[in-house]
């Protein structure tokens, strides 16, 4: 009986820890894990329109992390994708966001954010699009380099820069 107790523990703790794969992906979970060589051709969004991209981590990093923004229609995903080695030609989406139904004012922003007005380039926010020099976010996430998984972060501490910089 114990044993049996055991291995079910064991079961949902793995289940609970898998569940958080693609958390935030919603119809795009199917892409984590893909592989693709271009940002420009990646298969299953050949009809979306690309709207950024962003390189999260530092150019002489060994490991190569980058976001790319797409939008179709109101909807709008965030691609996080990590190149193991710089040797390598091919990217592995690690993560994606999907964002339903977002109104023309607002827009998907990555790389130009900031978290407590300091420069943090793994966020990626949901942001109203205003004059100022700065625009707040709506939502946001943080992609977790360590974990490899977008994780909800609390968007009144987050904003993104305009073109005009702060």
């Amino acid at each position: 009986m114990k044993k049996a107790f055991f291995l079910l523990l064991m079961f949902c703790c793995s289940a609970s820890v898998y569940a958080q794969d693609g958390k935030y992906a919603g119809s795009m979970k199917f892409l984590i894990g893909k592989t693709y060589l271009d940002t420009g051709r990646i298969k299953n969004l050949a009809t979306w329109e690309f709207r950024e991209g962003s390189l999260l981590t530092h150019p002489d990093d060994p490991e190569v992390i980058i976001a790319s923004v797409y939008k179709k229609g109101t909807t709008w995903v965030a691609i996080l994708a990590v190149k193991e080695d710089t040797a390598l030609h091919e990217y592995t989406i690690a993560d994606v966001l999907e964002v339903k139904n977002v109104p023309s004012t607002r827009y998907l922003m990555t790389g130009i954010c900031r978290s407590y007005k300091q420069e943090d380039v793994e966020i990626v926010a949901l942001v109203r699009i205003t004059h100022a020099a700065s625009y707040p976010a709506i939502k946001a996430w943080r992609f977790n380099r360590d974990k490899k998984r977008i994780q909800l972060v609390a968007a009144s501490t987050v904003d993104c820069l305009s073109e005009g910089g702060d």
